[in-house]
């Protein structure tokens, strides 16, 4: 899933219909999934570097803090055992 857009029918599952907002977002924003499930979180910088990991244990929703991070465009990989998908976050100040 790019920008909120499916890129394949292999994307089409609970992972790959997270709703992220606020999105640019400031000093934190949240991942929001249709279900209850396990599921991981990783932000990279555009060229690949991680700058945040999380799991997370039977839940629909998780809160990002992105505080002392640059502004700019990140990458937010969602993965749980129904898939993964990512998308584009803003960091704005």
């Amino acid at each position: 899933m790019i920008d909120g857009k499916p890129i394949g029918l292999a994307e089409e599952n609970a992972a790959g219909k997270a709703s992220v907002y606020p999105n640019p977002a400031t000093d934190k924003f949240f991942v929001e999934l249709q279900e209850p499930t396990n599921f991981n979180v990783q932000l990279t910088t555009v060229t690949g570097q991680v700058v945040r990991t999380a799991d997370f244990a039977k839940t629909a929703k998780a809160e990002i803090n992105t505080a002392g991070l640059a502004k700019g465009v990140y990458i937010l990989n969602v993965s749980s055992d129904n898939g993964s998908s990512s998308q584009r976050v803003t960091i704005a100040d």
